[in-house]
């Protein structure tokens, strides 16, 4: 079975690869420009993306879309991390909670595959943590990796090396829930 994923983000199809690769999946990415509807909701965001990316390749498409989920900060900024990243630094947003005791943070992920029957297949998964004190510098880090302290750690996810990111994230991937059989229709 082949999967077309749909991603610009390298590391996250080598996330979905290094998974699916045991599972009998071959995983091919395209860079497809797709337009994201305005939602709150990740996996709204991800199926609608598919249903664009299938009726334009007509075979098996896979898209993720992900969020950060601020507590108490009323779900801020969810789905919309780009436009956050482009509106405050790690700082501004380490500064907007000084004075919040309630600092926890959900990552949220959504994965849908639409196989080749035309098929809906959804999948999510949540990464539990919370917001840091103190910004951890770094040049290449997003601002939400600078801030993001998953649970049971004492440092963001921006001070794991390049390795214990990817198993982080690779652990808790949607992408471990995608199973061969899930696509094995009878014609």
């Amino acid at each position: 079975m082949k999967i077309t994923f749909i991603t610009s983000n390298r590391v996250k199809f080598a996330i979905a690869d290094s998974i699916l690769k045991y599972k009998g999946i071959s995983l091919v990415r395209n860079q497809m420009n797709l337009e994201e509807i305005q939602s709150e909701n990740v996996l709204d965001i991800a199926r609608n993306s598919a249903k664009i990316a299938f009726s334009k390749i007509k075979k098996s498409v896979a898209v993720t879309d992900a969020g950060f989920y601020i507590t108490a900060l009323n779900g801020f900024p969810g789905p919309f991390v780009k436009y956050a990243n482009r509106y405050f630094d790690a700082d501004k947003l380490i500064q907007l909670m000084s004075d919040e005791p309630n600092r926890e943070l959900i990552v949220r992920e959504a994965l849908v595959v639409i196989d080749d029957f035309g098929a809906e297949h959804c999948y999510q998964t949540e990464f539990y943590g919370s917001v840091a004190t103190n910004v951890y510098c770094s040049d290449t880090a997003s601002t939400f990796e600078k801030i993001f302290i998953p649970k049971n750690c004492d440092r963001p996810i921006a001070a794991f090396s390049k390795d214990e990111q990817f198993n982080y994230w690779k652990e808790g991937s949607t992408w471990n829930f995608v199973e061969c059989a899930d696509y094995q229709q009878k014609r």
